[in-house]
């Protein structure tokens, strides 16, 4: 397998093996925050919220199997990610897959 990875803006990473765990756990989180949701009914501002705090929850436990804590920087960093992520979720939602 591959040493490193080079990830865009990033430059390189090394630990391509623990990343590549981590984003298929994170790809399943996703998978689960979307069946969640489309099984709630929730539409439109509702199911953006629903989204968004799940996502939020499932980066907060990424962080800590990664033993990142994150305070109110980081999370403000992260917000846009969050934000980013829950949409694409109603998205495909909304869309109907």
């Amino acid at each position: 397998g591959a040493e490193r990875a080079y990830l865009t803006h990033f430059g390189p990473f090394e630990s391509v093996k623990e990343g590549a765990e981590e984003l298929l756990e994170s790809i399943d989180d996703m998978e689960r925050i979307r069946v969640m949701a489309l099984e709630s009914g929730l539409k439109g501002m509702d199911l953006r919220a629903f989204c968004g705090e799940r996502v939020r929850e499932a980066i907060a436990r990424q962080m800590d199997r990664c033993g990142i804590a994150a305070g109110r920087e980081e999370w403000q960093w992260l917000d846009a990610d969050t934000h980013m992520n829950a949409l694409g979720l109603v998205h495909v939602i909304e869309r109907g897959e």
